[in-house]
């Protein structure tokens, strides 16, 4: 990875670009704050994860696949309890509120 200002990136801008072309980043700065990336541009494969870009930059990490029977487990939690039964709501709500008639 090369780190060049802004002033010397204008001045030799095409020697940056081909550096990035052949697969390497450069940073630009300025005034010592890192303001852009220069980097050359690449196909997302379509198979790979929506975060893989992430994960090569360091800012994400990609978990591992679950295990089958956790995937059941959790979609079985996610549907909710059961349903009561010759019940309706109005009448639960009624009998809490104590408003039978």
């Amino acid at each position: 990875m090369k780190t060049v200002g802004i002033r010397e990136l204008k001045n030799s801008l095409s020697a940056y670009v081909r550096a990035a072309r052949k697969g390497e980043t450069v940073v630009v700065t300025d005034r010592g704050e890192v303001v852009a990336r220069l980097m050359p541009p690449e196909a997302a494969k379509k198979d790979e994860h929506p975060f893989a870009e992430m994960a090569r930059r360091g800012e994400a990490r990609i978990g591992k696949p679950l295990d089958p029977n956790v995937k059941a487990a959790i979609r079985a939690r996610r549907r909710g309890p059961p349903l009561l039964k010759g019940t309706t709501v109005k009448e639960i709500l009624d009998a809490l509120r104590e408003d039978t008639v």
